[in-house]
């Protein structure tokens, strides 16, 4: 009998998934190889405690992580990491974004900064009423 092996390779994943502040956060992916296993796929992040913070579930070569109850602090990369034994580790990384939500009141004249997530938004009112923006993360 013949058995073909190949490396895992992570085929299924998104780049970037984005919630509202208290919700929880739900993140997927999917590997192929021979064999895959449901220990094949994990999740995992430096710096963040994955068994206090979430939920981590898997099926044959996919892994589903939860983060429970997001808040800014949450936004950052996590990381799949598949590995069946064959070759080396195939990773990808996501990001988790959080969605800030800010309260404030426009005063005629004057120009309002609102920093949220790595970009800064400047808030200018026109002379005709109207509101003009820029993001200044390249000027950084």
């Amino acid at each position: 009998m013949f058995c073909l092996t190949d490396p895992a390779s992570i085929v299924n994943t998104r780049s970037v998934v984005m919630v509202d502040k208290g919700s929880d956060a739900y993140l997927d992916c999917q590997a192929a190889g021979n064999p895959l296993t449901t220990a094949t796929v994990i999740w995992r992040r430096q710096g963040f405690d994955l068994e206090e913070r979430s939920v981590q579930s898997s099926d044959l070569g996919v892994a589903y992580l939860m983060v429970k109850q997001v808040d800014r602090s949450d936004t950052g990369v996590f990381e799949c990491v598949a590995d069946n034994g064959i070759g080396g580790q195939s990773t990808h990384k996501t990001w988790l974004l959080v969605k800030c939500t800010f309260r404030f009141k426009f005063i005629v004249g004057k120009v309002i900064k609102i920093t949220c997530l790595w970009f800064c938004l400047l808030c200018r009112q026109a002379g005709d009423g109207r509101f003009s923006t820029s993001n200044e993360s390249s000027r950084r």
